[in-house]
């Protein structure tokens, strides 16, 4: 069977993966040499606390093709640290696994070559039929209804990009990203397979913190739910202010024995107040997207990057 002449850069995103490293890099490699004549891989460690690096360095001694690791100096999330090896890679065409657990067909990766360069895609990502978590189908869900534009993104392990989709993604302005969302709409064809797992998921993926932190930074910047819930919220603290002060006035000319009213000013105050501080955060929120992106810091910083080679 003949080999694509293509250069492939595959880039794997880890953290604290040491026992799923080393089985996912064999498979890897193995399906990879089958359909790909040049390709190398590319391994961000996102500061793992464990012996991640250690198990990539041994593995790497046995595996027919290059290892690049590529170490951050603290934990970026996985947003950035594919964006860090994205500037690394040189390949025509790249390949973004999200994490290090191989549960899909062997021929995953030739059939996302065959499907862009067959239907002319610049993009074409892999989704389990599973259709992934229940609290990631609620997020696209409210991504898709809040938003103006029209999403249309869910679970994708593995995405398939060209070097001139990557191109446009990463000279983006925008520091807060999703990388699904920019890819989306980053004007080039886009398309989706879907597979079946060929095993039970048991890697847990990135940490809820990340997911979270992820999760309410797209909300923010590419929904208008803030605005949303600030406007909401607002109608329901002015409409329990007035009811209030209804209440107060119908009280006051009814009993005349009312003391100072302590316990009603205090319920206003501290509704009134709870409202302040909700749309406060809000607009916090928003600055501090805000002020991420006009700054011009580099947005992750490398401690190391190394060439494994096979000991053969």
């Amino acid at each position: 069977m003949s080999k694509e002449k293509i250069f492939l850069s595959v880039i794997v995103y880890s953290h604290n993966d040491e026992k799923f490293i080393g089985p996912f890099l064999k498979k890897l490699s193995l399906s990879l040499m089958t359909h790909f004549e040049n390709f190398d891989v590319t391994i961000v460690d996102d500061f793992s606390s464990d012996a991640t690096t250690k198990e990539i360095r041994s593995v790497a001694k046995e595996l027919p093709c290059t290892i690049n690791l590529i170490t951050l100096a603290w934990p970026h999330g996985q947003e950035l640290a594919m964006l860090a090896a994205s500037d690394f890679v040189i390949g025509d065409f790249i390949i973004e696994i999200e994490r290090p657990e191989f549960n899909y067909p062997d021929d995953i990766f030739i059939t996302l070559f065959k499907r862009a360069t067959e239907g002319g895609c610049d993009v074409v990502s892999a989704s389990p039929e599973t259709g992934g978590r229940i609290l990631s189908k609620v997020f696209y869900t409210l991504l898709e209804k809040l938003s103006p534009l029209k999403f249309e993104v869910g679970t994708e392990d593995i995405r398939l990009l060209t070097r001139r989709v990557l191109n446009r993604v990463t000279n983006d302005k925008n520091k807060v990203r999703f990388r699904k969302v920019l890819y989306k709409y980053s004007g080039f064809k886009y398309d989706n397979i879907v597979y079946r797992p060929t095993a039970v998921g048991v890697h847990r993926g990135k940490g809820w913190r990340d997911r979270l932190r992820t999760g309410i930074d797209t909300l923010v910047l590419f929904t208008d739910l803030g605005t949303k819930l600030a406007g909401f919220f607002s109608l329901v603290f002015l409409t329990f202010s007035v009811g209030v002060g209804l209440y107060a006035l119908l009280t006051f000319f009814i009993r005349k024995d009312i003391a100072s009213g302590w316990t009603t000013l205090m319920v206003v105050l501290s509704f009134g107040f709870s409202g302040i501080f909700l749309v406060l955060t809000l607009i916090s929120k928003y600055l501090s997207i805000t002020l991420v992106e006009v700054q011009k810091t580099r947005l992750y910083t490398v401690q190391n990057v190394e060439r494994l080679e096979s000991a053969d």
